[in-house]
């Protein structure tokens, strides 16, 4: 998993995350309860892709791409815990 594959397997979303190394999710909102934590604490590398990163236990690396009119190669990211 990385952030790229996930991308590629939510094209119908607004957004799309990877989580605890290679965990991919895909959804149109942001669930209630959420919070914006530091980057640092996203810091679990991505399976087969150890130069990125894919989240860590709890802590999702959130991307908006803006559904399927959006590339997504250059989403926007930021850490946030579920």
């Amino acid at each position: 998993m990385s952030p790229e594959i996930c991308a590629a397997q939510c094209p119908e979303y607004s957004y799309f995350g990877v989580e605890y190394g290679g965990e991919c999710y895909c959804g149109n909102s942001i669930n209630t309860g959420s919070v914006i934590v530091p980057d640092s604490q996203c810091d679990m590398p991505c399976g087969g892709f150890p130069g990125e990163y894919c989240g860590a236990g709890d802590r999702l690396d959130l991307y908006y791409c803006g559904g399927a009119t959006s590339t997504a190669s250059s989403p926007s990211s930021t850490a946030a815990a579920r």
